[in-house]
């Protein structure tokens, strides 16, 4: 994505052009936002995305930027109507397209894609809150961080707030039909379900019940994680977004992580998306560019 997002950039300049830093600012924004709504709603698939962006160059040419955004969104648009995400029609812009109805089903498929999703949220909590977190600091410092290849020792890793335990199996089990394996992995694998934890904290954390990886979500460095274990102050919380000031999620009385509450952690984080991918779009905010 990184190489196809540098050639679309190139196509829009003109030679000696005076809004270059606008259109390589505006561009890298649009593509993020078209790259991560088609992985966030399941229709990516690498050949079909490149066959998507590349007659893009050509028509971007030389474009304003405001002519470069809507082409960006009239192709996402046309995209998601061929993959059957969106009635033909249904909607003008890309705005229209953030309802919950359609992310509620967001999931951790991809792993780098789903640190990504996670680490812009902290970043983005970070700098809306001048709160320090492992996400933030300058580009290099996040590239170490982010631990592509999740060998390293230090770095960013995935945390399922489902472990497989007795605690969080019972919430799955029925007498008659037993565990529903099904259920309980497809849950599990929810995006709001799914933290990021650093430096191998989450082989420590791994099988223990959610009440007691609450005390590590604490000392985790990530803002979300401490959002949801109710360790933000009052004054941080009351900065953010309203759609972003939630209850911390209390474990049950077996320790686990309520199964009535994993609808609430999606809403949750389909707001933080939608903050991002959407809103943020209308004004300017840093640019953040990691390969995924």
């Amino acid at each position: 994505p990184k190489i196809q997002q540098y050639l679309l950039i190139l196509s829009s300049l003109n030679l000696n052009d005076l809004y270059k830093e606008e259109k390589i600012s505006g561009i890298a924004r649009k593509f993020d936002q078209f790259h991560s709504v088609v992985r966030l709603l399941d229709v990516y698939e690498s050949t079909t995305f490149q066959r998507i962006i590349y007659p893009m160059i050509k028509k971007i040419r030389g474009k304003s930027l405001s002519e470069v955004e809507n082409i960006f969104e009239q192709v996402l648009i046309k995209n998601l109507e061929d993959a059957e995400i969106l009635r033909k029609g249904e909607i003008k812009s890309v705005k229209e397209l953030f309802t919950y109805e359609r992310f509620q089903g967001v999931k951790n498929r991809w792993t780098n894609f789903s640190k990504y999703v996670l680490m812009r949220i902290d970043r983005y909590l970070s700098q809306l809150l001048d709160k320090p977190s492992y996400a933030g600091g300058g580009l290099q410092e996040l590239e170490e961080h982010f631990n592509k290849t999740g060998r390293r020792r230090y770095g960013m890793h995935l945390e399922h707030i489902y472990a497989y335990n007795e605690s969080n199996m019972a919430l799955f089990t029925r007498e008659e039909q037993g565990f529903d394996e099904q259920l309980f992995t497809m849950l599990r694998n929810r995006l709001g379900m799914v933290l990021l934890l650093k430096d191998r904290q989450n082989i420590s954390s791994n099988n223990e019940v959610y009440a007691a990886k609450i005390e590590t979500y604490k000392k985790s460095n990530f803002i979300w994680n401490e959002l949801l274990a109710g360790h933000l102050h009052g004054v941080d919380e009351r900065a953010l977004p309203e759609d972003l000031q939630s209850e911390s999620v209390k474990p049950d009385d077996t320790g686990a992580f309520p199964r009535n509450k994993v609808d609430e952690r999606q809403r949750l984080l389909f707001n933080a998306i939608r903050h991002i991918w959407c809103e943020s779009l209308t004004s300017p905010i840093r640019k953040t560019t990691v390969s995924t």
